[in-house]
């Protein structure tokens, strides 16, 4: 609805992250470690990895560059392949 709304002048978009390293998520990773669990969190991920931030990088760049001009309306699942179990 935003981006029907406010286009064409703002584009409006959404980035989903999911499994970020970040200071909320730093526990549970601690605990996982101290578990050796980590191992299996990570192979749940095609890319066999949890995310970091600047996993996040590119995709907010392009999002926020002239290459995505004619994007909006668009939920972006960053993920590292999470989805395409779902």
């Amino acid at each position: 609805a935003m981006a029907a709304d406010l286009g064409p002048v703002v584009r409006v978009n959404c980035l989903c992250p999911s499994h970020i390293i970040t200071p909320m998520l730093q526990g549970e990773i601690n605990r996982l470690e101290a578990a050796g669990k980590m191992d299996k969190l990570n192979r749940l991920f095609p890319m066999k990895r949890v995310g970091y931030p600047e996993d996040m990088n590119g995709a907010i760049l392009f999002f926020a560059s002239d290459k995505s001009s004619w994007l909006t309306g668009n939920i972006f699942m960053v993920d590292g392949g999470l989805a395409c179990y779902v």
